[in-house]
């Protein structure tokens, strides 16, 4: 934390915290953070070194609010609603306040909320951010008019709205992150105040990608500006610019380079050939769905030699197939399978040299993997996720090292497990589950 006007912190807020996405201050200073990874939002009190847990949560909050009653607000994109928790209530005692928990756009639904605002009426403001819009929800309502989007009585185009703030003027400012810039509500309609060359960029009148915004007592405005992510060492080159996160990197033989974008619900890939601009989308069509050529969250992705791509379709909880070149995909494992298996949230995918699918099937706490009669667990067979040697506990991603070895990075345990690859003299395959962790 800084103090005003000066460069250098004055305190660090520590405590166990796993990718904190949003913090929220007080007007008393108690400091709010959003530790979703481990199932909670914390807090500080001014000058405090330690803190508590006031609210559990089933996923991390992308925006956190409290209110003058000290109810806390928490929206959850991935789950597409927004939960507060009343200060009369236990750290278990949450609502959803808006939302139903499916992805929408009608009225009583969001598709992936992140910043919220409370006003001292209590009503509710959401940037709906994948549906470009900024949602106004009376007090105690669960139908929302929009109020900033193509849809509203004054039409304003936004592209993925980040974060909202209303002043004391009752004048609203977003964070239209797509479109790199500053929006500001007027007598008017809407207009732009920073970032208004309708181009990203890193001069002091521009904006790459801004995240958050905030102002402090004074009216100064401070936005949290990210740019487009790549891979930088002190020997390094960009090889590839993207749009948005890629939840899943693959590079193949070819040295084309592929990124699976779960927000805008594509994959795409950038020939070596050509220049670091010029990826074209390979599967998905932009938009979340459930069709041959939709895609809903893809997360991890593999190419295998002859170039045809496997994604784990996370949100369709579905293994797609696409042949080399084709945008229609064929469901390998899932339900809808000529062999059905049931997948929860699938967010990493390795083909072997057998031809055998290895699945990290996070929500079911287990590592699956594909044989010549359908899909059986390999890992986490419990049935429960936990912390145990043989558990695993929101598993992420997996990978083999060259002598069969498999590595889970498993998320909710915040470690990374080892399990060793053995044969037997009938050749039989199997993976020790060690009693420590790497």
């Amino acid at each position: 934390m800084w103090p005003a006007g000066s460069a250098i912190p004055t305190r660090n807020i520590t405590g166990s915290l796993n990718g904190p996405y949003s913090v929220f201050v007080t007007a008393n200073g108690d400091v709010y953070v959003d530790n979703g990874y481990k199932g909670r939002v914390r807090k500080w009190t001014l000058n405090a070194t330690t803190s508590v847990t006031v609210m559990y949560v089933s996923d991390v909050c992308h925006g956190l609010f409290v209110d003058m009653n000290n109810t806390i607000y928490c929206s959850q994109g991935h789950a597409n609603v927004i939960v507060a928790r009343s200060p009369d209530g236990n750290a278990n005692s949450s609502k959803i306040v808006a939302g139903n928990g499916s992805s929408g756009s009608t009225s009583n639904m969001l598709y992936f909320p992140m910043g919220i605002f409370v006003d001292i009426n209590f009503n509710l403001y959401v940037a709906d951010c994948d549906n470009d819009r900024i949602q106004f929800f009376k007090y105690g309502q669960m139908y929302g008019t929009t109020v900033v989007g193509e849809e509203a009585s004054v039409s304003f185009a936004l592209s993925n709205p980040t974060s909202i703030v209303l002043d004391a003027n009752s004048d609203l400012f977003i964070v239209d992150s797509y479109n790199t810039r500053i929006v500001r509500s007027s007598s008017t309609g809407f207009r732009c105040v920073i970032g208004c060359t309708n181009a990203g960029g890193s001069n002091s009148d521009q904006l790459p990608y801004p995240w958050a915004l905030a102002f402090d007592s004074y009216g100064n405005i401070f936005v949290s500006d990210y740019n487009k992510w790549s891979y930088n060492d002190t020997a390094s080159v960009t090889v590839m610019y993207v749009s948005a996160r890629c939840d899943g990197l693959f590079v193949d033989m070819n040295n084309t380079i592929y990124c699976s974008q779960s927000e805008a619900h594509i994959i795409v890939a950038s020939s070596p050939d050509g220049n670091a601009n010029s990826s074209t989308i390979v599967a998905g069509t932009g938009s979340s769905g459930s069709t041959s050529n939709m895609l809903d969250s893809p997360t991890g992705i593999f190419v295998d030699i002859n170039f045809n791509l496997y994604v784990a379709d996370s949100e369709n909880d579905r293994i797609q197939f696409f042949k080399y070149g084709q945008m229609d995909g064929t469901t390998v494992a899932g339900v809808e399978a000529s062999v059905s298996f049931a997948f929860s949230n699938p967010t990493s995918i390795v083909l072997d040299a057998d031809n055998y699918l290895f699945i990290v099937d996070s929500n079911n706490n287990r590592i699956v993997r594909s044989d010549p009669t359908g899909f059986r667990c390999l890992v986490g067979c419990t049935d429960a996720g936990g912390s145990d040697s043989d558990q695993l506990r929101y598993p992420w991603a997996l990978a083999f090292d060259s002598y069969g070895n498999i590595f889970v990075t498993d998320e909710y345990n915040n470690r990374i497990q080892k399990f060793i690859f053995q044969t037997n003299s009938c050749v039989h395959e199997s993976w020790h589950i060690p009693s420590g962790i790497i």
